[in-house]
C-alpha cells in the first residue's frame, strides 16, 4: 500500500515539474521596446570598446539595453525576422542587431538607430530582441 502512494506522489511530483518546465520553456522572452537604454553609444565606438578590451567591454554592456547609431551596412534575412549590420568604419565587423518583427525595413546606407540587448562580441557585436528606435 505504502509503494502505491509513493509512486503516485512522485508520479504527480514528476507532472508538476514537468509542466513548470514545459511553461517557462514556453514563456516569450521579454523585449525592450519598452526598457529604458543603459547606454547610447555609436556602433563604431561600441565595435572599437570590444576590439581594443572585450573583457572590459563585456563588464559594461554585456545583459545590458543599448540604444546603437550607425549606418546600415548589410541586411540579412531571416525566419521571422532581419538582421541588420551596422557599420563600424573598420573592415573587420560590424554590430549585429537582430530584429523579429520589423515594422519596416530600412536601406542599405541610411543612419538608424536600434535599441537592443547586447550578448557579446565574436566577429560583430551582437544585439538580440532588437527594434529600431524612433526617439
Amino acid at each position: 500500500m505504502q509503494k502505491k502512494i509513493l509512486f503516485f506522489v512522485v508520479a504527480i511530483l514528476c507532472l508538476g515539474v514537468g509542466g513548470w518546465g514545459y511553461y517557462l520553456y514556453q514563456k516569450p522572452r521579454a523585449g525592450v521596446e519598452d526598457e529604458k537604454a543603459d547606454y547610447f553609444i555609436t556602433a563604431a565606438s561600441l565595435y572599437q570598446a570590444f576590439a581594443i578590451d572585450e573583457t572590459a567591454a563585456t563588464k559594461r554592456f554585456v545583459d545590458k539595453v543599448v540604444r546603437v547609431q550607425g549606418t546600415v551596412q548589410q541586411i540579412e534575412s531571416m525566419q521571422g525576422g532581419i538582421n541588420l549590420i551596422l557599420a563600424s568604419n573598420t573592415t573587420e565587423g560590424g554590430v549585429n542587431c537582430a530584429i523579429s518583427k520589423p515594422e519596416k525595413v530600412p536601406q542599405i546606407g541610411t543612419e538608424v538607430i536600434v535599441k537592443g540587448r547586447c550578448v557579446g562580441f565574436l566577429m560583430d557585436v551582437s544585439l538580440v530582441d532588437a527594434v529600431l528606435d524612433q526617439e
